[in-house]
């Protein structure tokens, strides 16, 4: 079909797009109108959902949601994790580089206590904890990067820890040279300090933070459940970013369809506002990056 295209129109240019390059042109403010035929549907805007937003604040949430007289705790602070923010990241960029760190000096000590140290089954056994250390170190700074960049796509590499208390206990029955009686005492510490890490437990910790999506808040009446989720709301639409909150009390239960539709008074299906929402989240993600500098960091 290609060649016959091409041979009945010799100048003829195709361009081909793919599901990222249609993605990437409805994100476009002059196309916004195509999104109607996208979902076959209506637009779900920002707009709308700010408005629906604020009637709610008028009635269930009138006496509920006083920002004033409240301020931001556990609900605010797990919500910067599910969304991944700068605040959060930077939290996350400090663990991984005090690891990163410690891994790096527990290396350059083993590097330097081998050639003083005659003892080849010692040696064989840091050469061994050398290489693995150094697998977890480059695995720490891709997600350090990851963290830095926002990428929370990045899945880390689980990795197995060779022994390290074995050889730890072994260096501290020797009897250190002259050479050796500063390097060694370092050494045992850089390795007891690495050990303490469990760091394959350290990276499915980092694994986990990249990929939050659910709390679950309980507790009892007039604790600030409503009040922190409301604010949270109101956050996540102040930065362009879609966001509900649907009152628990008289609301439907058979389904989603029914509990969405009802409270965005919208006759679609789950599925149908679901993908809404989310073309709405791409669109402002794609603006966001537009609009940032070169090695500018996102909020």
């Amino acid at each position: 079909m290609i060649d016959e295209i091409c041979s009945a129109h010799s100048d003829l240019k195709l361009k081909w797009w793919f599901d990222n390059e249609i993605l990437i042109e409805l994100q476009q403010g002059d196309n916004e109108g195509v999104h109607k035929f996208w979902f076959d549907k209506e637009v779900i805007s920002l707009d709308y959902l700010s408005k629906q937003f604020a009637l709610q604040k008028k009635g269930w949430l009138y006496e509920r949601y006083i920002p004033e007289l409240h301020g931001q705790g556990m609900i605010y602070h797990e919500y910067q994790k599910l969304c991944f923010s700068l605040q959060y990241r930077n939290e996350l960029f400090i663990q991984a580089t005090k690891v990163i760190a410690d891994l790096k000096f527990c290396i350059f000590q083993i590097e330097h206590f081998i050639p003083t140290n005659e003892l080849a089954e010692i040696n064989d056994e840091l050469v061994l904890i050398k290489e693995n250390l150094l697998k977890f170190l480059e695995e720490l700074e891709r997600i350090a990067n990851a963290v830095k960049t926002g990428n929370d796509y990045y899945k880390p590499t689980i990795l197995t820890e060779v022994e390290i208390w074995k050889t730890k206990l072994k260096l501290e029955k020797l009897n250190a040279n002259n050479i050796q009686k500063n390097i060694l005492p370092k050494l045992i510490s850089s390795l007891d300090n690495i050990h303490k890490y469990d760091l394959p437990q350290y990276i499915q910790h980092f694994a986990f933070n990249f990929n939050q999506k659910i709390r679950l808040v309980i507790g009892e009446p007039g604790t600030g459940k409503t009040y922190g989720l409301t604010n949270c709301t109101e956050i996540h639409l102040a930065t362009n970013s879609p966001s509900i909150i649907i009152q628990a009390k008289g609301a439907p239960s058979n389904d989603w369809t029914e509990i969405l539709s009802k409270s965005l008074e919208i006759n679609w299906r789950k599925d149908e506002i679901l993908s809404a929402l989310e073309t709405l989240a791409i669109k402002n993600d794609v603006q966001k990056a537009n609009a940032l500098n070169a090695g500018e960091e996102h909020e």
